[in-house]
């Protein structure tokens, strides 16, 4: 895993259930997990994203569609903090 590394499934499925749930034990009873495994799975979001707290995952993952459970196909990972490339204002 490296940063830049699209999200994989889990991962987008672990934050949608946050965000749904509201914590990350709720998130993982419904998910029949356990909360470390949810933690895991935002961890390495996190690594790949260059972003260090879940509202700025949740942010980043809103302004790219991946909270949808139908979301698109997902995005390289590029505007994280220190990314030297950041998306022109207004354009996703």
């Amino acid at each position: 895993m490296r940063r830049g590394d699209p999200p994989t499934a889990q991962e987008l499925k672990a934050l949608r259930a946050v965000g749904r749930y509201g914590t990350m034990a709720a998130a993982a009873r419904e998910l029949g997990l356990s909360p470390h495994t949810i933690d895991a799975h935002l961890d390495r979001l996190r690594r790949k994203t260059g972003f260090r707290h879940l509202p700025q995952l949740f942010l980043w993952a809103a302004e790219h569609g991946l909270l949808l459970d139908t979301a698109p196909s997902v995005p390289p990972v590029r505007n994280g903090p220190n990314s030297e490339e950041a998306p022109p204002r207004g354009q996703d």
